[in-house]
């Protein structure tokens, strides 16, 4: 899927619905309906929050971004794309042209989560996205990225390896007990740093009961 930087957020969400609805429920969440309807995905990405709704979720699908300036286009993975706190790598001649969104495996489930005081028209304290696959209970592929953990959205590379090939229960048991060897949080109005640790370990905890479940998902409201 190519999304072109100046896609609102509502055109977004109208794009994966019959294609990707995992994707449905975060996005649904996104601000307000006016915002989604005048907000775009280049202009959420170039605002470079850690605690952006979209950027974790493009991370784990593998997503490029185009971007385009007085020298041509340069494609650079969105891993690559922030450099610091409200940074990325755009010069003042370059704009997002687009963003390429490859479609999961379809042995792949695909999870985007977010932790607010509100269920919508509020920004997250927390967000978690999983792409993931498993056979017999076994992690064979695994992509993770959070918001609202460091500076930048950030890629849990290091924990998704240390959690391959083992059982899920093993794997979710790891992730909880070692995650603050991997994330280390900063307190703010919106949480403290004990507050997003534990929190974010109970959004592992609903990963696992998804999968123990085969459920696509598990909405917020159902917890």
């Amino acid at each position: 899927m190519v999304l072109g930087g100046a896609v609102t957020i509502e055109n977004f969400l109208d794009s994966v619905r019959s294609k990707m609805p995992e994707l449905i429920e975060i996005l649904q969440r996104f601000g307000s309906p006016q915002i989604r309807n005048q907000g775009t995905i280049g202009g959420n990405l170039c605002t470079s929050s850690p605690i952006g709704d979209l950027a974790p979720l493009l991370m784990v699908l593998n997503s490029d971004i185009n971007v385009f300036g007085k020298n041509g286009i340069k494609k650079t993975n969105i891993k690559n794309f922030f450099k610091g706190y409200r940074k990325n790598i755009l010069k003042k001649d370059e704009i997002i042209l687009s963003i390429e969104i490859p479609y999961p495996n379809k042995k792949n489930k695909i999870f985007s989560w977010k932790l607010s005081k509100r269920y919508d028209q509020d920004i997250s304290t927390i967000s978690l996205a999983i792409n993931i696959q498993t056979q017999k209970n076994i992690i064979k592929e695994i992509q993770m990225a959070a918001g609202g953990v460091a500076a930048t959205p950030k890629s849990l590379d290091k924990l998704c390896k240390s959690m391959l090939e083992k059982k899920l229960d093993d794997a979710i048991d790891f992730a909880t007990e070692n995650l603050d060897k991997f994330i280390q949080p900063i307190s703010d109005l919106r949480g403290s740093s004990h507050y997003r640790l534990e929190a974010m370990k109970g959004l592992f905890r609903r990963l696992q009961i998804c999968l123990r479940q085969d459920k696509e998902s598990l909405s917020i409201m159902e917890v």
